[in-house]
């Protein structure tokens, strides 16, 4: 699975730098009258790429986090080592999992 979103994640980094590259390219022929409106054209296409850039670092950090909950969810959903793999049972007048009321223990 990483394979696949660092494959996807390069596509959109060379794909947008590639439209950044050209329409800088377009703008520069657009503009040819002044002289500064390349050096901006240049500053504004370097300024994109970062945005790209942190657009894609803040996509893999978000993908890790929901990675990491989903393990955690799982553990708490299947637990392990516990009699007959569940969680463990409270005394009938105290908070039980499986008597529905207000004070209900969860996991979560």
């Amino acid at each position: 699975m990483a394979t696949m979103d660092h494959f996807y994640s390069g596509l959109v980094k060379q794909l947008s730098d590639f439209l950044i590259d050209f329409s800088a390219a377009l703008s520069k022929l657009a503009f040819d009258l002044f002289w500064e409106a390349g050096d901006i054209i240049d500053a504004l296409a370097s300024a994109a790429k970062a945005v790209v850039d942190q657009g894609l670092n803040l996509g893999a950090a978000l993908m890790a986090e929901k990675g990491l909950v989903d393990q955690m969810s799982s553990v708490i959903d299947h637990p392990k080592s516990y009699d007959n793999n569940q969680w463990p049972q409270l005394g009938i007048d105290l908070i039980s999992i499986d008597t529905p009321n207000s004070e209900k223990w969860s996991a979560r």
